[in-house]
């Protein structure tokens, strides 16, 4: 398996982790959730990888937007 596989098979069909004792009511809850080390997260890696890969392949033929920063927010995010 390559990493393109990898990857693929590594996100198919997941969603936005969620734990109910976390969602927030309110913005002023913010201060309750823990410190988070996205080096520790692993679909951070992931989707790292999964740019290099890209990246490797397409060159300078194409711009690639990762939106890691955004990683960190699917713990926050509540299901509706």
């Amino acid at each position: 398996m390559n990493g393109y596989e990898r990857i693929r098979a590594a996100l198919e069909g997941r969603q936005a982790d969620c734990i109910p004792e976390r969602s927030l009511a309110s913005l002023d809850d913010l201060v309750k959730l823990p410190r988070v080390d996205i080096r520790k997260y692993k679909y951070v890696q992931i989707r790292l990888e999964a740019v290099s890969l890209l990246k490797n392949h397409f060159k300078n033929y194409i711009y690639i937007r990762a939106n890691c920063n955004q990683v960190p927010f699917f713990s926050v995010t509540k299901r509706q």
